[in-house]
């Protein structure tokens, strides 16, 4: 889980809020593409991340 402590809104939130990106979306929608935090817990098995380190989410994940 990330504890998000900075967001920003782009063109393609813009563009999925409008229903012009992507198809099948379910409503209703908060649309963010982009944002910033630390980790705030992590599930069973985890071990690249512990608490407290920073992340950033990205859509493109490949």
């Amino acid at each position: 889980m990330v504890r998000v402590r900075a967001t920003s809104l782009n063109y393609r939130d813009l563009m999925v809020a409008r229903g012009r990106y992507g198809s099948g979306v379910p409503l209703p929608l908060i649309p963010l593409s982009d944002g910033a935090g630390e980790i705030a817990a992590v599930g069973e098995g985890v071990t690249r991340l512990k608490l407290g380190d920073r992340e950033a989410g990205t859509f493109f994940q490949n």
